[in-house]
Order: C-alpha cells, then sequence, then structure tokens
C-alpha cells in the first residue's frame, strides 16, 4: 500500500507541472545558443536561434507573449513576430530545453513609426493652403467631414485647402489622420470678417403703431481705425453720422444712446436718443441715460452676401415691461460733454421706429 502512495503522488507532481515548463534537476546546464536573430522592427516577420547540435534528445522552446510564436526543427527555432501597431516597443523571453538543460533569448521587437501631431491652422477668410507632415510604418486612413476642407497627399503627408469662407460666421472643422487605434486631430477655425460697410435701405415706421411706413438710401462707413466701428450716413438732414458698432463678444451692433452727432443751428446740437414702450405700445418713452442698458442693438443675418439689421429688443435689460422701439435724433439746447434732460431738448428731427436696414 505504501508504494501506491508514493507513485499516486509522483504521478500528481509531473501533471502538476505544465508542458512549458519542464522540472529540471539539479546538475542542470545552459544550452548553448550558437546563433540568435529575433530583433524585428514594427513590421514583423521571422528570425531564427539555432542551439549546439543535441546528438539525443529533443529541443522545445516556449515564448512568454501571444505576439512572438515559435516552431522548433531539430537545433534551430523559428521566431515569428507579428506586427506591432503601437508606438511602444515589446519584448518576449523564449525559453529553450533541451536534455535536461534550459536557456533563453529576448526577443525585442521595435514600436511602429508614426510622426503625426495634433495640430491647430487659422485660416483666412480668403482660405488658405496648409501642409500636414508625418510619416507612417502602416498605412493611415485621412479623412474630413467638412466640404469646406479638402485635403491631398503628398510625399510627406497631406495637403489641405480651406475654401473661400461664405458663411457669414467664424467656423471650425477638423482634419484627422487615424492608424489603428492610434487618432491625430488637426483643428482649422477660419476667420470670417464682418464688414457690415455699404450700401442699405433703411424701411422704419414714425411711430409704434406702424401707421407710417418710410424707407432712406443710407450708407454704412467703416472706421479708419477701429474696424468695428461704422457710421450710418443719409439720416440726419444735417449730414451728422451716426456711430454704429459690432460687438464681437455678443454678436449685435449698437448705437450708443445720447451720442453727440454735432451741431444742428447756433445753440442747439443732435443726439441720438432711445425710444422704447409698454408691452401693449399704448405708452412710449425716451431715455437719457448713459448706462449701456439703454443703447439700441441689432442683431443681423447674413444671406447670399448681404446683410439684414433688425432692431433687437433690449428694453428687457433695464425694465423687463418694456419694449425697444427704436431710435431717433433729438436737438437739444446743450452742447457735448452737458447732461441732456427734458429741460434742454428742443425736439425730434427724425425718428427711427422699428428700423430694418438691409443691403442692396
Amino acid at each position: 500500500m505504501k508504494k501506491i502512495f508514493v507513485f499516486f503522488a509522483a504521478a500528481l507532481l509531473l501533471f502538476a507541472c505544465k508542458a512549458e515548463d519542464p522540472v529540471l534537476d539539479d546538475t542542470s546546464a545552459d544550452v548553448t545558443v550558437l546563433k540568435s536573430d529575433v530583433l524585428f522592427d514594427a513590421l514583423g516577420g521571422t528570425g531564427s536561434i539555432t542551439v549546439e547540435d543535441l546528438s539525443e534528445g529533443r529541443l522545445t522552446a516556449f515564448s512568454s507573449s501571444d505576439w512572438c510564436k515559435v516552431s522548433v526543427n531539430g537545433n534551430t527555432v523559428t521566431v515569428t513576430a507579428d506586427q506591432n501597431v503601437s508606438l511602444d516597443g515589446r519584448s518576449a523571453r523564449i525559453s529553450l530545453y533541451a536534455n535536461g538543460k534550459s536557456s533563453y533569448v529576448i526577443a525585442q521587437q521595435t514600436g511602429m513609426e508614426y510622426s503625426f501631431l495634433d495640430g491647430d491652422f487659422l485660416a483666412e477668410m480668403e482660405g488658405g493652403v496648409f501642409d500636414v507632415a508625418g510619416i507612417s510604418t502602416f498605412p493611415v486612413e485621412p479623412s474630413t467631414e467638412y466640404d469646406w476642407i479638402k485635403f491631398v497627399e503628398t510625399d510627406g503627408g497631406y495637403k489641405l485647402t480651406v475654401s473661400p469662407n461664405d458663411s457669414g460666421n467664424t467656423r471650425t472643422g477638423t482634419f484627422v489622420v487615424k492608424c489603428g487605434d492610434i487618432v491625430t486631430t488637426y483643428t482649422i477655425r477660419q476667420k470670417f470678417d464682418r464688414v457690415f460697410s455699404g450700401n442699405y435701405t433703411l424701411d422704419y415706421y414714425t411711430s409704434s403703431s406702424k401707421a407710417t411706413h418710410k424707407t432712406l438710401d443710407v450708407v454704412f462707413e467703416r472706421d479708419a481705425d477701429d474696424p468695428d466701428q461704422y457710421y450710418i450716413c443719409g439720416v440726419s438732414p444735417s449730414g451728422h453720422k451716426i456711430p454704429i458698432k459690432y460687438d464681437p463678444s455678443t454678436d449685435l451692433l449698437v448705437i450708443p444712446n445720447c451720442a453727440y452727432l454735432g451741431p444742428y443751428s447756433e445753440g442747439v446740437w443732435e443726439y441720438t436718443i432711445v425710444n422704447y414702450a409698454t408691452l401693449d405700445f399704448k405708452s412710449n418713452y425716451v431715455s437719457y441715460s448713459l448706462l449701456e442698458a439703454y443703447y439700441i442693438y441689432f442683431t443681423f443675418r447674413y444671406e447670399a452676401g448681404k446683410y439684414t439689421l433688425d432692431l433687437y429688443n433690449s428694453a428687457p435689460m433695464f425694465n423687463k415691461s418694456r419694449v425697444s422701439t427704436g431710435v431717433s435724433i433729438y436737438k437739444f439746447s446743450a452742447e457735448e460733454g452737458v447732461t441732456l434732460s427734458s429741460a434742454n431738448k428742443v425736439g425730434s428731427v427724425i425718428g427711427l421706429i422699428f428700423p430694418t436696414f438691409t443691403q442692396q
């Protein structure tokens, strides 16, 4: 019975040992490696390991990594490396066993070469051309979802062509280069220079009841020093220009309240004055406040290369029960720098109620 138990225990021990990890005796020595060719680039390929001639016994070999596969024929181990689509290099331990001896060789593989880097381009409104430089060990997939960005392959990467921007707004698009799990994104931002200068037709009413509709041909002139500052010419019979400024932060155009325009006659001067009404339009008001909340604001639309400016209801900025109705030019017996009030108001020059400017 004791002999049967010892035999059974030995059998269990032998079964528990993995096939790729033979049990060696205490007298084991290294398997002599005569030649080793197991350095691979990212493309992978086949190499070999040659060990000493084995007069008896059998050589076995095992790899520690799945990307590195081995097969044995006599005293030669053939090593096959898969492609490495990672930027990182890697290594695998190849264990060799024969005649109670062991040894190992480290197989190494470089990462793929990929030099495309995330980037940003700023294109002018007129469009432009940009070079995307980069190389890759493996084929890449270039793409863009934006029809205003075109690309062609070059020897050193890609050439991007950005079309002129006629969208009416600044815009942002992307060009993507993908290789396996690696994604590189190039962001293209294109300017849109809002140029409101030009000839316009001004449609307006003379009262909030919209009883009388009128039109005027006016001109928007751009300031030579401030590209966001414009002047409306052709409204005042005195020839004075009404300042109107584009605010990029709000995407609105603004006529300031109580803006000094110039002299009307001896001892009389012209100013812009904001008009607003109650929600039912039964009562109308003017304001002499210099606070920006009392300014007159305009939204705009850009269609077929032309702008249309519409009155924006900014009255709730200072009184939620009020409605913006427009802007007027008033005469005051007050020089520039003097506070305006009902006491120094002389009369109205022109009132622009619910004005709309349409570029011609």
